[in-house]
């Protein structure tokens, strides 16, 4: 009687998982298995070695690789091992004549650790025209147009490579499972095509040694495997061509009917994409070579799939693409971000297949698509909100997701959550209805378990017939390429998140700046302004003047600092002179004539500069009239201006008058002068009160001046002399990312995290990119074309200088001619970006 047991039983199913696939201590009886140490001693080898050297295997153990076989092609095996680069890395020799007695072997070489390891296999006489039909299979997989028929012809091509029965291309799932997409057989065996496999029948652990170890061959179902001696030996086996077979999996082959097969992994962006899975129904060896053959044809193929998958994403692309234009022209700032949003989900709805969607922003929703209540949304948002999930995620049955009595999952089946922030999210959440589906599975997918001597253990199937499954409660499935497409609309709305944070915080921040610097300014100016005005009509009434000169003075004087006080408040303003501040200033505030001497060239200041500057020497001045200069009879105030590596430096120095002690207290008008130019201009205010006056230095930044000669720019210090202070060489594990929006910046670094970088720099202006590469020149840098109010093109030239491989972004469409004809070779990648698109202008760069 048999002791199965239903699977509605929780039991501990991972003893497949657990299985050392790779410690199994034992080969194929084709090949020959000898491990080398590093001195290339014999340190353990399969015991049927003993066929080429006539002598026990204990009795190999310490022989040294100079003993084994005819010195050239003992060279020949140490020139090859030279040759690999990793432990992952396997090399090759085909048709070796190694004891120089005509019989011809192929030999796979590789590392385990830090054990040689050579595995000889007999040579078969293959077609010696193998290579011309690869170069003409590899013409006609580029020559197909559509992945159905590159895949359909791909499995007729490997099946005349390699001769089996049946040759299926397996496609993994996002869940693990797989399903048979293409299929090449013979007419005596059945069809799996359209067949789909659980994720149990190629556990988790053989998936990652396909990806590791290409192809695998298992010659012979029967075959019990040559052990290796010494059995304590216990070597890694994973990137053996000969290593045996686990019982479980040749347990499975036949239930299955077969007598041999063979699998070659396919890798597409370092990712299991599927294999080609090989079935025979009698023993089948492939030679080493004709492997090697087909490997070679599978990883071309790859190339040629991945260019496939990139173009059914370029649409999807350019959806994306249309949707950054839509949002980047909309973009209002007198608008909350969920306003800017609202109006575009019917859009975003149409991007990805889906019967409602929902956007979710600061508390605030819009519904795209089937009404959804308020309850309802309410609901699953406080349950989104509580999840763990922190990035793009999908489920097709949102019954077994939520685990609770929410009525949505009685309308709705599927959920792609796109989560634009952190807690509390802000979402975009796309629902679709219940799709009753027939899964023709392999077999029933809820394998029995059998108990036996070790325990619970997974028992592999003995039924492959197709087995239908109707599937109640779930949605149709989110693709890859919509999950991808998903990733694109995330990238485009944080830029937008980015936009409209970054000029809301902006301009509040501006403004509430601005509104507590005007009210200290009128409570100063109210009480500061009479008394101004009455100093002006004093220090005027002093001079012997007739009544209509007086009036005329007076009058003038009065202007001048109504005209003052305007620019203090003008907005809309053009580069101004900065003579005409000091024009106004001393006109209004002294009454003494030549009290000032100024010395400088033509300046004109921005609105900004102009109104912050008109502020600072009202104060200097105002104070020099109450407590310095202006206040004694031999009082002087100096003003000179130069430009010094194109920055624009202000000195200001009084003289003919003591200062006894510095001000113990400084108001409001000490916090303009000591401040204004700093935080509004990014600009230095220097201020000292010597025993002999006030003496101060200002510097203003380019940006904020101009001249008739343009004299800042004849001094400035080059970006070519900025790029070549720091010698070195470039650190290759580090990348250097200049982008301006902070988001942005941070996806980017998360994406070059995931492809393997360690050390990654973030600079959001041209100048602290220059910081950065002057501390380590990096080994990659990723460059925003447009940072603001400045390019990244002197970085670029920087980057050049040192031999630094760098690729652009973008958020426009198309950059100008001279850009392009100056950076031919650089990559220039449009935002938005997905990973793969990065990663795909990194390889480009080290092609």
């Amino acid at each position: 009687m048999s002791n199965v047991v239903k699977l509605n039983t929780q039991y501990d199913l991972s003893t497949c998982e657990k299985e050392p696939i790779h410690l199994l201590g034992r080969v194929q009886s084709f090949g020959y298995f000898i491990a080398f140490n590093s001195d290339w001693g014999i340190i353990a080898a399969s015991e049927n070695v003993t066929e080429l050297f006539k002598v026990p295997v204990d009795k190999m153990l310490g022989r040294n690789l100079e003993t084994l076989f005819d010195k050239t092609e003992v060279n020949r095996i140490k020139a090859t091992f030279l040759g690999i680069n990793g432990s992952d890395h396997s090399e090759r020799l085909t048709n070796i004549d190694l004891f120089k007695t005509g019989q011809l072997y192929d030999l796979a070489i590789h590392l385990s650790g830090s054990t040689i390891v050579v595995e000889l296999e007999k040579s078969v006489d293959s077609s010696s025209d193998q290579l011309q039909v690869l170069k003409q299979m590899i013409r006609k997989v580029t020559d197909t147009d559509n992945l159905e028929d590159l895949l359909s012809i791909s499995a007729e091509h490997v099946s005349t490579l390699t001769g089996f029965d049946r040759v299926m291309v397996y496609r993994f799932h996002g869940d693990g499972s797989g399903e048979v997409v293409a299929e090449h057989r013979n007419a005596s065996v059945d069809s799996f095509m359209g067949l789909r496999y659980p994720a149990s029948d190629i556990p988790r652990q053989a998936r990652a040694l396909y990806k590791r170890n290409l192809t695998r061959l298992i010659a012979d179902v029967h075959d019990t495997g040559v052990p290796i001696h010494p059995q304590h030996a216990n070597i890694d086996l994973s990137i053996s061509s000969t290593r045996s077979v686990s019982p479980v999996h040749i347990e499975y082959l036949k239930n299955m009917g077969v007598a041999a097969s063979m699998s070659i992994s396919i890798l597409v962006d370092g990712e299991l994409w599927g294999l080609f899975a090989c079935h025979h129904y009698s023993n089948k060896y492939v030679s080493l070579c004709d492997r090697t053959i087909a490997e070679l044809y599978v990883e071309s193929l790859a190339l040629e799939l991945r260019v496939k998958l990139n173009s059914q994403s370029h649409s999807d692309t350019e959806l994306s693409r249309q949707l950054h234009m839509k949002l980047v022209t909309s973009l209002n700032n007198d608008l909350s971000l969920f306003d800017n949003l609202k109006s575009h989900v019917n859009f975003i709805h149409k991007l990805i297949p889906s019967d409602s969607m929902v956007l979710v922003v600061g508390g605030e929703y819009q519904v795209a698509g089937d009404p959804i209540s308020s309850e309802d949304i309410q609901l699953l948002v406080k349950r989104l909100n509580h999840s763990s999930q922190s990035g793009i995620f999908s489920v097709e049955s949102l019954q077994e997701w939520l685990n609770d009595d929410l009525t949505i999952a009685d309308r709705f089946a599927g959920m792609l959550v796109v989560p634009m922030s952190r807690r509390p999210k802000d979402l975009l959440i796309f629902l679709r209805k219940e799709e009753p589906q027939s899964v023709s599975w392999a077999g029933n997918p809820e394998k029995p378990v059998e108990l036996g001597p070790n325990g619970i253990r997974l028992t592999p199937r003995k039924s492959f017939e197709a087995w239908i499954e109707m599937r109640k409660g779930y949605s149709a499935p989110w693709t890859d390429q919509q999950i991808a497409l998903a990733e694109q609309i995330k990238t485009v709305l944080l830029e937008i998140i980015v936009r409209n944070l970054d000029d809301y915080n902006r301009i509040a921040s501006e403004a509430q700046s601005q509104k507590d610097m005007l009210i200290h300014e009128l409570n100063h100016r109210v009480r500061n302004i009479l008394g101004l005005i009455s100093g002006i009509v004093s220090q005027t009434s002093t001079q012997d003047l007739s009544i209509k000169d007086f009036q005329s003075i007076l009058g003038g004087r009065v202007q001048s600092l109504a005209i003052a006080q305007t620019h203090l408040t003008e907005k809309n303003w053009n580069f101004a002179p900065l003579t005409m501040i000091l024009d106004n200033e001393e006109r209004a505030l002294v009454a003494k004539t030549n009290l000032m001497k100024r010395s400088g060239p033509e300046v004109k200041l921005s609105p900004k500069a102009f109104t912050t500057m008109t502020m600072v020497i009202h104060e200097l001045l105002t104070n020099a009239v109450k407590y310095g200069a202006a206040k004694s009879e031999n009082g002087q105030i100096n003003l000179n201006w130069q430009i010094h590596q194109g920055e624009l430096h202000l000195y200001w120095r009084e003289s003919g008058v003591t200062i006894e002690q510095s001000p113990s207290q400084f108001g409001f008008g000490s916090v303009i002068i000591n401040r204004s130019i700093p935080h509004d201009l990014g600009g230095v205010a220097k201020i000292e009160y010597q025993r002999s006056g006030v003496v101060a230095e200002f510097v203003i930044p380019a940006m904020h001046f101009e001249t008739a000669e343009a004299e800042h720019k004849s001094d400035s210090t080059s970006s070519e002399a900025v790029s070549i202070i720091h010698k070195g060489q470039p650190d290759k594990e580090s990348v250097l990312i200049v982008e301006d929006n902070m988001i942005i910046g941070f996806e980017l670094e998360r994406m070059l995290q995931a492809m393997g970088y360690k050390n990654i720099e973030l600079a959001a202006t041209v100048q602290e990119a220059h910081e950065s590469i002057n501390k380590k020149i990096p080994g990659l840098a990723v460059l925003d074309i447009n940072l603001g109010d400045e390019s990244s093109e002197t970085v670029a030239d920087c980057l050049r200088n040192k031999s630094v491989p760098f690729i652009f972004v973008t958020g426009y469409s198309s950059v100008k001619d001279g850009f392009k004809k100056k950076h031919a070779n650089v990559p220039v990648i449009e935002k938005p970006f997905s990973s793969s698109v990065i990663q795909a202008a990194i390889q480009s760069l080290e092609s």
